[in-house]
C-alpha cells in the first residue's frame, strides 16, 4: 500500500532542484524524521513502526525455525542436540540466525526469512552482505523461507548451500554499496 506509482511524480521538465550545502557535525548526529507524509492521500507513514512489524514478523520466523529444529532432532532421538540448538540472532550479526545440528553432531547455519504471505514459486528476499558471505564460504548452510509465519500452520521452504544455485535458479542483485 505504500507503493507509488508514475502517474503520482511531477514531469521531470518541471522539476527545479536546488543544491544545498550540509556540514557534518561530529558532535551531533544527524536524525531523519520516522515519519513521512504520503503525498497521494496526505496519510502519515511511520517508518519506526513498519520496521517493527517487519522486526516482528522476522522474530516470529525465527521462534517458528528454532522450535521446529528442536522437534525435528528430538522425533529422531537426539535430545542432546536439541538441547544445543539455538538462536544466536540476538547475539551479533553472525550471518545466520539459528545454529542448529545435523544427525552426526555437525553444525547447521540456518539464516530465517519470514513472510506472511503463502507459498509461492517465485520468492524475493533481501541478504546482508555478511549473510551472503557466511552462505558462500560455511558449509551446511541453509536458509529456510517461513511462509505463513502469522499463521498456525506456516510452511518453512529449507534450501541447503543456497548458493550452489546462483545463476540456476537463484538471482543475487546488489541492491546497496557502500
Amino acid at each position: 500500500e505504500y507503493i507509488d506509482f508514475e502517474d503520482e511524480y511531477p514531469d521531470i521538465k518541471s522539476v527545479k532542484a536546488d543544491i544545498i550545502d550540509l556540514e557534518i557535525d561530529s558532535d551531533k548526529n544527524i536524525v531523519m524524521p520516522a515519519i513521512s507524509k504520503s503525498k497521494k492521500n496526505n496519510r502519515v507513514i511511520d517508518f519506526e513502526k513498519e520496521n517493527r512489524r517487519h522486526k516482528r514478523l522476522g522474530d516470529q520466523g525465527e521462534s517458528i525455525v528454532l522450535q521446529k529444529e528442536k522437534e525435528l532432532l528430538s522425533n529422531i532421538g537426539r535430545e542432546d542436540l536439541a538441547g544445543k540448538v539455538k538462536d544466536v540472532s540476538k547475539d551479533y550479526s553472525r550471518g545466520y540466525d539459528i545454529l542448529s545440528y545435523e544427525l552426526n553432531g555437525s553444525e547447521r547455519y540456518i539464516e530465517v526469512k519470514s513472510t506472511s504471505y503463502a507459498y509461492s514459486d517465485s520468492v524475493q528476499f533481501f541478504i546482508s552482505d555478511t549473510e551472503y558471505h557466511k552462505a558462500k564460504n560455511i558449509n551446511n548452510y541453509y536458509i529456510y523461507i517461513v511462509f505463513s509465519a502469522k499463521s498456525k500452520n506456516p510452511k518453512i521452504w529449507k534450501i541447503t548451500n543456497p548458493f550452489q544455485y546462483e545463476g540456476k535458479g537463484i538471482i543475487v542483485t546488489p541492491r546497496n554499496y557502500s
